[in-house]
């Protein structure tokens, strides 16, 4: 297969696409772009080609151009394809800084309320720095942050990157002291090289976790099926576990990586989202066990790690998205004590007046990016709708709550509304999207009715006219339960980032309990961007 070589342009803002000599003969074959060119036409042809894709033959292969905001196909001494515009444009040199991390606003210091709007597309870079690391080279001393641990049976052998952590695992561990920075509940990525060859059995890798009663906390490691596992777990008796498809216990060097924001857990292995979903947000016992290389409930260490961990590293505070943990497997090269350059990728949403010499852009990242409160630099804009490294898939541009648990409200009181589950939306326009399976049980026969609304109000009925009701007759002489499931969806903008709720009523007395029943099918509120 013949190799094509992407180029950046001088300003950033354009990619050239070199196609080796050997097609020099491209265009006399007539091959599609879009509109067919002999080679003498392509000589000064240039092509608008707007929110299509272009397939071009290579021999007998074809290789497709994304959709760009306009193809400039020229000809020029055997290089027939020679310019491709990315679709975007740089923004002026001001100074940029995000002043709200959580609602994502940037001010610029300069008026640019002609120049952007909601909408359009907006990318930057920023630099992240490491809360813990370990390079474990000689020890358990970590690099970055004052983690250092106590080792039993522990010893550092020619690993990934110099030596790595080496495990017997019958005895070897590592101790880590409790530290609020190893316990991540917002925000977070944890990241590191692993080796086992023992199949067959449960072990793991980190952990900071705690188990008497309930579980709390997050864990990470390789279970029975001899595929990656995570839970977490939020002082509750079943946390969430995600467990991964692919073989590991290869004796290989493999990276994991799991990121964390907004409820939503993606593990990546070797630079591939292995599983993802959502989750429980982790909370800690005031008793908390850190532990690298073994399990530990209460007080016993356990479940020993057989292989070896290499440049182990914590964020608490920032998810790493996918583009850049596959750079990282890609680099095939050690972490290091150094800070991140993150390529961020976000939707503007709303572009404040200019004032006090500065114009406020507030943007949304999706579910794999968000702003820290620090500097942005090479910030860039596009009006067309898949730039050059924008990811358009919808899974990427939504938020959503998804659960399986049954939400009961005993003995409620008729025409009283009570909320059952919350979401936080950011700032843009959306298209909610509400299933939920209504469960009323009543103490005598009867019909039996229940509603339920997305509102931006907490026990209170939607503002936004997003609410069914549900009803469903019950049959026989006492204690009769019925379940129905409804769904509803309506367009909304947002003006502030917020936070709605399901709320549930019943206008029914002599009810038992009325109750969301993930049990029978999930409770979802999904909110999905309508700025695609």
């Amino acid at each position: 297969m013949s190799q094509i070589d992407i180029l950046p342009g001088d300003n950033g803002a354009d990619s050239l696409v070199k196609i080796e000599a050997n097609f020099a003969d491209l265009y006399s074959t007539k091959t599609d772009v879009g509109v067919a060119y002999t080679k003498a036409e392509a000589d000064t042809a240039f092509v608008e080609n707007s929110q299509i894709d272009t397939t071009i033959t290579l021999g007998t292969s074809d290789t497709k151009i994304p959709s760009q905001k306009a193809v400039k196909t020229y000809a020029d001494t055997g290089l027939a394809l020679k310019a491709i515009k990315t679709g975007w444009e740089t923004l002026p040199a001001l100074a940029w800084v995000s002043t709200d991390g959580s609602t994502n606003v940037v001010n610029a210091t300069g008026d640019l309320t002609t120049t952007l709007s909601p909408g359009m597309r907006f990318k930057c870079q920023q630099d992240q720095a490491l809360t813990a690391y370990w390079n474990f080279n000689a020890d358990s001393t970590s690099q970055v942050g004052s983690f250092n641990g106590t080792d039993t049976a522990m010893s550092y052998t020619a690993g990934k990157f110099s030596n790595a952590a080496t495990f017997n695992g019958t005895t070897s561990k590592i101790v880590i002291a409790d530290n609020a920075s190893l316990k991540p509940t917002g925000e977070f990525t944890i990241g590191c090289w692993f080796k086992t060859g023992v199949a067959g059995a449960t072990k793991y890798m980190l952990q900071s976790w705690y188990k008497n009663t309930n579980y709390y906390g997050i864990l990470l490691g390789v279970g029975v099926t001899n595929t990656l596992q995570f839970q977490s777990a939020s002082n509750s008796s079943a946390p969430s576990t995600f467990n991964g498809t692919t073989t590991v216990t290869d004796n290989a060097w493999h990276m994991v990586a799991v990121s964390f924001r907004n409820n939503y857990v993606q593990v990546y292995l070797d630079g591939k989202l292995e599983m993802g979903g959502y989750s429980v947000s982790p909370t800690y016992n005031a008793t908390n066990n850190v532990r690298i290389g073994c399990y530990n409930e209460a007080s016993t260490d356990q479940t020993f790690w057989n292989g070896q961990i290499d440049d182990l590293f914590l964020i608490n505070g920032y998810a790493l998205d996918e583009k850049t943990i596959k750079a990282k497997y890609d680099a095939q090269t050690a972490q290091g004590t150094g800070n991140i350059t993150i390529d961020k990728y976000a939707l503007i949403t709303a572009v404040a007046p200019y004032a006090a010499g500065v114009t406020p852009i507030t943007i949304w990242g999706g579910t794999d990016y968000s702003l820290a409160n620090a500097t942005i630099s090479s910030p860039y804009y596009a009006t067309v709708s898949q730039p050059f490294g924008f990811n358009r898939d919808k899974n990427k541009w939504k938020v959503e709550y998804n659960s399986l648990a049954t939400i009961s409200q005993a003995t409620p009181t008729a025409l009283t509304w009570y909320n059952k589950a919350t979401i936080d939306i950011p700032i843009g326009a959306f298209n909610a999207y509400v299933v939920a399976s209504l469960n009323a049980y009543r103490t005598t026969a009867g019909v039996a009715d229940m509603q339920a609304t997305l509102s931006t109000a907490n026990n209170t009925l939607s503002d936004y006219d997003m609410t069914l009701t549900s009803y469903v007759m019950a049959t026989g002489a006492s204690a009769n339960q019925t379940v129905n499931t409804i769904s509803f969806s309506k367009d909304l903008s947002t003006t502030v980032k917020k936070t709605m709720y399901l709320n549930i009523l019943t206008s029914n007395t002599s009810m038992l309990s009325i109750a969301l029943q993930g049990s029978i099918s999930s409770t979802i509120i999904r909110l999905t961007s309508t700025l695609l």
